[in-house]
């Protein structure tokens, strides 16, 4: 049983000048609009509760919801050149909707926007997938070069060294990484050759990776791959022995 208590609320002259009007507007009486605005401002006051519990933002100033609205559309243009991104970044729909809790500054929505969005990911692991790219351009490279010079790589070698993504359940953020470079600076030779999609992997793929590195380094003696072509390519023999292949 819902009991009703009247409220008085005093108001000054100027302000029950412009509630009146502002009631005659919405077609409403003045007692409808006061009810109508406690209930709003309580219905604000549970979404700002609720969104202090998720550790999200009340409030989004506009150029940081402009520059939201922009990535966003960048990862949906890139889901729609590519639809596998949807693993990476999430469905054409869902990048739709953000876009427009972006635009519009819809609050109450934040939450939904907001959740898919993962933690920082750190510069250390940035440059470890940077580096991990480069090596696989070196290997795509000096693959080129031996088969240039009138040898013949095998393609089991070929295969071994050819890069083959992420496990896009534990490394998700090493895959976007990965492919976000990949389309910023138009290293298409690393994706695959067929329909440009990576298979599924059954494993994390980073610990292995970093086994490759490590062995480039030593060979080539740089901490850090280099990135031009004209710099010391891997001879046959090296490019075997990285893929673990007996001469």
């Amino acid at each position: 049983m819902i009991v009703e208590t009247e409220i008085s609320v005093h108001l000054d002259a100027q302000l029950q000048t412009a509630v009146a009007e502002h009631a005659q507007k919405m077609g409403i009486n003045v007692n409808e609009l006061a009810k109508q605005a406690i209930e709003e401002f309580i219905a604000a006051q549970n979404i700002s509760e609720f969104n202090s519990h998720l550790g999200m933002p009340d409030r989004i100033d506009i150029s940081t919801r402009k520059l939201l609205e922009m990535v966003t559309n960048v990862q949906l243009a890139l889901v729609r050149l590519h639809p596998e991104l949807a693993d990476v970044f999430h469905t054409e729909d869902l990048l739709t909707e953000q876009m427009l809790i972006f635009r519009e500054g819809f609050a109450a929505e934040y939450p939904v926007a907001l959740a898919p969005t993962r933690p920082d990911f750190a510069p250390q692991d940035a440059m470890t997938v940077t580096n991990t790219l480069m090596m696989f351009r070196h290997f795509y490279r000096s693959i080129a070069a031996v088969e240039k010079s009138g040898n013949t790589v095998p393609d089991k070698v070929k295969d071994l060294l050819t890069f083959r993504g992420h496990h896009l359940a534990a490394e998700p953020q090493m895959m976007s990484y990965a492919m976000w470079l990949i389309m910023k600076y138009g290293w298409d030779e690393l994706l695959p050759a067929d329909d440009g999609t990576f298979e599924p992997l059954l494993h994390r793929m980073a610990p292995a990776y970093n086994t490759l590195l490590e062995q480039c380094r030593q060979i080539l003696g740089f901490e850090t791959l280099p990135s031009d072509a004209g710099s010391r390519l891997f001879t046959l023999e090296e490019l075997m022995a990285l893929a673990g292949v007996q001469l």
